[in-house]
């Protein structure tokens, strides 16, 4: 039990699991990376798409288009909201980092 002011101690080092952090969060951190260059193409592709064929195409295709758009915009949401949560909130917490959620 700590006192008012200082700091909860944290386990020893010998009973947090080793793991390589290069191999694991930083692969979660360029596949965030990717992740948002791919979104921004696609949303350049839609809004293109919306701003030129707009006119020329069918209400389903219109509809496909933006259902696919929000999907992928969703994707990005969770994707993030997935590696704060393991980057930012597990951080000097490694255990929490092998645990699937």
């Amino acid at each position: 039990m700590s006192s008012a002011g200082e700091p909860d101690s944290l386990p020893p080092l010998s009973s947090i699991p080793s793991f390589d952090i290069n191999s694991t969060l930083g692969a979660m951190f360029i596949g965030i990376l990717i992740t948002y260059f791919l979104c921004g193409v696609t949303c350049l592709q839609t809004y293109i798409y919306f701003m030129n064929a707009n006119k020329r195409d069918a209400l389903p295709y219109r509809a496909i288009v933006a259902f696919l758009w929000v999907l992928d915009v969703l994707h990005l949401g969770f994707a993030t909201h997935d590696a704060y949560s393991v980057i930012i909130l597990s951080f000097l917490n490694p255990a929490n980092v092998a645990v699937i959620s």
